[in-house]
């Protein structure tokens, strides 16, 4: 992934079936954390935000306009 003990911190952007998926799959490397969730549907955003809380202990911010999930 990188220089060992450095975690990657990220935003993922459309949390439909195919934006799900891949949080999952990054939820489960060593160095990976969510730290913004984004999808236009906020129902879709609060399901991601629940999931990824479940998966890496701490709740994800939620945006509902992409241009505010990267910061």
């Amino acid at each position: 992934m990188g220089e060992a003990g450095k975690t990657l911190h990220l935003a993922v952007i459309g949390m439909g079936g195919r934006g799900m998926g891949l949080m999952n799959i990054l939820l489960h490397m060593p160095d990976v954390k969510v730290r913004v969730v984004c999808d236009k549907y906020r129902d879709r955003m609060l399901k991601a935000q629940d999931a990824a809380e479940a998966l890496q202990g701490f709740r994800p911010d939620g945006e509902t306009d992409y241009k505010n999930a990267i910061r």
